[in-house]
């Protein structure tokens, strides 16, 4: 199946499976989403000559690969959907309506804080959040 975005959630636009990443992120579908990353990223060595050549395959396999923005800790996933069409664009995206961000402690996890509210953690929005801005 061409362009598949089967293990990919439609919200993040992360999936769990790369190559699938790949497929989803040259898709039609994802041109503008892919133009809006490229042009933001072009300056950065990783993507800057896929972005020059207008490299769309090139580049989506750049992107999919797991960044520091998958990570918690630096040694663990935040979710199965690591492997994102473009972490950095999505980070800057405005969160779901229904999402709701709450705030911890300092040392409290993203489990504690939701649990106590009777909420559940969705890792996946931590890394737009997460500032550690008050």
């Amino acid at each position: 199946k061409r362009y598949t975005c089967d293990t990919c959630d439609e919200a993040s636009q992360c999936c769990t499976v790369y190559e699938q990443c790949v497929s989803c992120c040259i898709s039609p579908m994802n041109d503008q989403l892919r133009s809006q990353a490229m042009n933001q990223l072009k300056q950065k060595r990783t993507y800057e000559q896929a972005a020059k050549d207008h490299d769309a395959f090139e580049f989506c396999r750049a992107s999919c690969r797991t960044s520091s923005k998958s990570t918690v800790h630096g040694n663990a996933y935040m979710s199965p959907f690591r492997f994102c069409v473009s972490p950095e664009i999505l980070a800057g995206r405005p969160l779901p309506p229904d999402l709701k961000a709450l705030s911890g402690d300092s040392g409290q996890s993203c489990d504690e804080v939701c649990g106590a509210s009777g909420m559940t953690c969705d890792l996946r929005y931590l890394p737009s959040i997460n500032t550690c801005a008050k």
